[in-house]
Order: C-alpha cells, then sequence, then structure tokens
C-alpha cells in the first residue's frame, strides 16, 4: 500500500502523513536489516525520500543508503533510479552540487536505459538542471528542460512537465528574460493546481515573487506569505539547498525596501492568511494583492513558524504530549509555545485553535 501511495503522497506534498505509514511498514516487512525482498526495498526508500523532503537528513541518509543495497539485491532499474535521484537530491538540499549533479546523472542513466518505464522519473532531468542553474550552466540547463518537455509530451506525463516548465522559468529568470519567466512558472501552476501539488506550488510563489519583487513589491509580500503557509503545513523547510534559500530571501528584501518594514509585514500576513484559491488568484493576476481596510492583513501579529507548525499538530488532534514527542521538544515548551499562540489570537481553547487553522490550510 505505501508502494502505490508514495507517488500520490510526494505529488500532494503529504509528506507527515506517508512518513507515519512508512514508520509502520518497514518493522512490519522485518525491519531495516531483513532480508532483501521488493517490498521491504521500496518501504525504506519511500521512508528515505520522505525523510529528505522534509529537511530530516539524519534519518534520510542511512535510509537511502540501505535502499540502495536492497535496490541493487532486487534488481528492481525503476527503484534504483529514484533511489539514486533521491541520493542527488539529499546531496542538493545539501549545498553539495558536485555529488548532487553525479547522482542526477546516473539516474538519468538508468531511466533511460529502461525507457522511462517509470515516467515520473522523468523528473530528475528537471533536477539536474536545477543543479545546472547554480552553476551557471545555463544553456545545458535549459537544453535538459527542453528534453524533459519532449519526452514528457510523448508519454502524456503532466507532473513532471510541470516541474520542467518551472525549472525553465528560474533559467529563463537567471537569463534576464522575466516575462518568458512568468509565463513558464503561470503554466506550471496551471498544472499543479490541477494536480494539488502544494510542494511545487509553494516554490511557484516563491519563483514569482523574485521575478516580480522589482515591479510589484505588494504581490511579492504576498506572495511571498502565501509561500511561507504552505512550507509550514508541508511540514518541510525552505530547503531546495542555500544558493535556493538566498535567492527567496532577495526577493523579499527587495520588496522590503520598496514598502517599508510595516507595509511588508502587513502584506506578507495577508498572503499567510489567505485560502489556497485566493493565492493563486493573486499569484495569476487576477485579484489585488493588497488587503481591504480591515481585512486579512489587519489581524492578529503572524505566528513563528515553530507556533504555525504547533497550531497545525493540533489542529490534526494530537495532544501537547504528542506534539512533543513528534517535533523532539519537551512538553514544557509545547505549552509555553501555545500559550504565546493563544495570546497572540485571542483565543482561549484548542477548539478556536483547531478551527482557525483549518479555515486557512488548503482544501485537500
Amino acid at each position: 500500500m505505501t508502494r502505490a501511495l508514495l507517488p500520490y503522497w510526494l505529488m500532494t506534498g503529504q509528506f507527515t502523513e506517508a512518513r507515519r505509514w512508512h514508520d509502520r511498514a518497514v518493522p512490519a516487512l522485518g525491519g531495516l536489516d531483513a532480508p532483501a525482498a521488493p517490498g521491504l526495498a521500496w518501504a525504506v526508500f519511500g521512508a528515505g525520500v520522505l525523510a529528505v523532503q522534509q529537511g530530516d537528513f539524519a534519518a534520510g541518509g542511512p535510509l537511502l543508503a540501505r535502499a540502495t543495497e536492497l535496490a541493487r539485491a532486487a534488481a528492481d532499474e525503476d527503484l534504483a533510479a529514484h533511489v539514486t535521484d533521491a541520493r542527488g537530491m539529499l546531496a542538493f538540499y545539501s549545498g553539495d552540487l558536485p555529488a548532487a549533479q553525479a547522482e542526477f546523472e546516473s539516474a538519468l542513466a538508468v531511466s533511460e536505459r529502461a525507457g522511462f518505464s517509470d515516467p515520473t522519473a522523468l523528473v530528475t532531468y528537471s533536477r539536474l538542471a536545477s543543479v545546472c542553474l547554480l552553476t551557471f550552466e545555463l544553456d545545458r540547463a535549459a537544453r535538459l528542460c527542453e528534453e524533459c518537455l519532449r519526452r514528457c509530451h510523448e508519454l502524456g506525463e503532466q507532473w513532471a512537465r510541470g516541474t520542467a516548465l518551472w525549472t525553465r522559468g528560474a533559467a529563463r529568470w537567471l537569463s534576464g528574460d522575466n516575462p518568458a519567466a512568468l509565463a513558464d512558472v503561470l503554466a506550471c501552476l496551471r498544472i499543479k493546481e490541477q494536480l494539488g501539488d502544494l510542494h511545487t506550488i509553494a516554490m511557484s510563489f516563491d519563483l514569482l515573487s523574485v521575478c516580480l519583487a522589482t515591479d510589484d513589491a505588494e504581490r511579492t509580500a504576498v506572495l511571498h506569505g502565501a509561500s511561507e503557509r504552505l512550507w509550514t503545513l508541508l511540514n518541510a523547510p525552505v530547503l531546495m539547498g542555500p544558493a535556493y534559500a538566498e535567492i527567496r530571501k532577495s526577493g523579499a528584501a527587495t520588496a522590503r525596501g520598496a514598502l517599508g518594514e510595516e507595509r511588508f509585514d502587513a502584506l506578507v500576513s495577508h498572503g499567510y492568511a489567505l485560502p489556497l484559491a485566493a493565492a493563486l488568484a493573486v499569484a495569476r493576476g487576477e485579484a489585488p494583492a493588497a488587503p481591504a481596510d480591515g481585512g486579512p492583513g489587519a489581524e492578529a501579529r503572524p505566528l513563528t513558524r515553530r507556533e504555525r507548525q504547533i497550531a497545525g499538530l493540533v489542529a490534526d488532534g494530537l495532544g501537547n504530549r504528542e506534539i512533543a514527542e513528534q517535533l523532539y521538544l519537551s512538553k514544557r515548551t509545547v505549552d509555553s509555545h501555545l500559550e504565546h499562540i493563544f495570546t497572540k489570537l485571542g483565543f482561549t481553547s484548542r477548539t478556536q485553535l483547531a478551527a482557525w487553522v483549518l479555515e486557512r490550510r488548503p482544501a485537500e
């Protein structure tokens, strides 16, 4: 079941739920030290790639190392390609670009030999192109994206196509072609919105905010807040490597300089509070960025990342001790965070907090 659902969980960004099921699946299949078997191999890989997606590299590294051994023993080329791609993601998110490039090229070679029997493996083209963007091999990045788009068209693969459009958009932005970059990221959003891919939607909001930073500071600030909420809901840090984080910060800094600290913070808070459909309308330019007087931008000062994370777990029905165990915090720390949350929002009960969180979650 975890193998069948893993692509869905990854594509829709349901990393936390997926990790919980994989934490049950691996022991049920005998554990990490059990003899190699296809079911165990896929479960260990799933646990590893999900850990990487949530920035838990300490757990993800050993899991992917074991998945590599199991994939080799199972002689499963599709799995081998996915595991190698995941090792590339781990290196990329850690900032080790040479290692990431080597892993992604190896994963592509395996998938090409297999004729992309699993079309979702086409996403590795975009990941290798992302490495090329950061090493300023823009021409190669563009060629990789075009090849990915060509193969996606042949195979009817949409998820990888949307990611290739995002990556080509990033390449065009780095090349100074903002209009083409905006066209690509909006085309990506049309696909990812239909698929419910919250992870790439968050990335698209980030790229749009950077593209718009000079010409539309208000829209940049709102999209920065909207992406921040999605990253929090995904329970994933804004990683994508140190360079990604710096580019994202640069867009925010440009908008802050144009708007001033107070106005920028109000618009970020407004973006954070927007439902996903409303945020997408702002991204497409179909709705004004600035909130009306007394609108969401005027509500209580925004919660910190940790406070939003804890509020989300309260909405999921977890008690304070369960939250502490999941986040590796003391119960006393969780109690303190909740006191601050209630004070900021003017709430007196967990029910009020849960309702507030659920109102702001994207529709599933």
